[in-house]
């Protein structure tokens, strides 16, 4: 499984589903995580396509969403 990456700069920005982490945001009842396909908008700032539009003003953390389970 992948590792939270704290280097902001190489989260993808083109709409790739991550999960992001921002301390300071709650996400639909979770606090500081929320996974989406997620577009750099401007200063730090994070737009998603979560349940809810979300904007996630400095997250520090992001990784890329883990392979599903295997169907059997």
């Amino acid at each position: 499984m992948a590792e939270w990456n704290s280097n902001m700069d190489e989260a993808p920005r083109d709409g790739t589903p991550i999960l992001i982490y921002d301390p300071h945001v709650n996400f639909d009842g979770f606090a500081g995580i929320a996974c989406g396909r997620f577009y750099n908008v401007a200063n730090g700032c994070w737009w998603g396509t979560c349940a809810s539009s979300v904007v996630a003003q400095n997250p520090t953390h992001w990784m890329p969403l883990p392979q599903p389970p295997e169907d059997k």
